[in-house]
């Protein structure tokens, strides 16, 4: 993996990005999930802290990382363990998983706290 020196988004949450900068980075992060669903990947663990920073706003560049708790899917679209961040975290993850539940959908909740803690 290459060496990113603006580090983490994390690290550039001094104060809240304008609308237009958060837009730039969700449909970046959203375009990186579509990729890992197409794929049956589940990221479970998006936050600030997991979005690499290739080079800063004005005009982002941004990328997933982390995957250490990512999981492929079986063949029933199911994950047999619930983990993340809690914060970012979907609710239904707090307990088991409700039969028909989207672990997709999970990757979204997060994304949308994400950008929640952006602006």
């Amino acid at each position: 993996m290459e060496y990113l020196p603006h580090g983490d988004l994390g690290k550039h949450l001094v104060q809240p990005l304008p609308e237009h900068e958060a837009k730039i980075i969700g449909k970046q992060v959203l375009a990186g999930l579509k990729h890992m669903h197409e794929n049956s990947f589940v990221h479970r663990d998006l936050k600030p802290q997991n979005i690499l920073v290739v080079y800063p706003g004005p005009d982002w560049l941004v990328q997933i990382s982390d995957f250490g708790i990512s999981r492929r899917l079986d063949e029933d679209n199911t994950v047999t363990k619930n983990q993340g961040t809690l914060g970012f975290m979907a609710p239904e993850t707090l307990g088991l998983i409700p039969e028909g539940s989207s672990p997709y959908a999970m990757d979204i909740w997060s994304l949308g706290a994400l950008l929640f803690v952006v602006l």
